[in-house]
């Protein structure tokens, strides 16, 4: 379980702040971002295993945005001076334990509701190996199928999904498909 201490460090941590057009204004704190509803910028790693399943996870219901919400996707609020890329290998290799892999970045997209104004830099990775959940903020992970991911989670009104990653993820399947077939399977290692 996530100590005081630490929570109280995270929510004093720097993060890159942003306007609406994803232009960069300095840095922010990041109970701020929460609080006040500031434009920052995050990453989301989509990881699918060779079955064709996302790897999702419970968030702890310690965390600061959406506790107890199932995510589509590791990730997670980029600080400042670090590049997109950067936060994305250090979110995947915390989160899920995953490192050495060489992350396909997707696109950037711009999402905000009335508790997250954000601007995502996805990427997408193939990974069947192990997995190794960071306790401070997962509950449980699963491999879970695009159809049952749709059918179980974003349909079901009693799952609790976090809403940037389900919004990105409809988006990624209808815009970028060719990542969900064997065909955009691929694994590389970075050198």
């Amino acid at each position: 379980m996530e100590s005081q201490v630490d929570h109280e460090l995270s929510i004093e941590e720097d993060l890159v702040e942003v306007d609406e057009h994803n232009m960069i204004h300095g840095s922010v704190k990041r109970y701020r971002v929460r609080k006040e509803g500031i434009w920052h910028r995050a990453s989301y790693i989509y990881v699918m295993n060779s079955k064709g399943e996302l790897c999702i996870h419970l968030r702890k219901m310690t965390k600061d945005f959406c506790p107890g919400y199932w995510d589509l996707c590791a990730g997670g609020c980029i600080q400042y001076g670090e590049t997109d890329h950067e936060n994305a290998k250090r979110e995947l290799e915390e989160e899920y334990g995953i490192k050495g892999y060489e992350l396909e970045f997707v696109s950037s997209f711009k999402y905000a509701d009335d508790k997250n104004k954000c601007w995502g830099s996805v990427f997408f990775v193939s990974h069947s190996g192990k997995i190794i959940i960071q306790e401070e903020e997962i509950d449980e992970y699963r491999w879970v199928s695009l159809e049952d991911i749709q059918n179980e989670y974003i349909d079901d009104p009693d799952v609790k999904v976090t809403p940037d990653s389900s919004y990105i993820l409809k988006t990624m399947k209808e815009h970028y498909s060719h990542l969900f077939t064997s065909k955009g399977k691929k694994k590389t290692v970075i050198k």
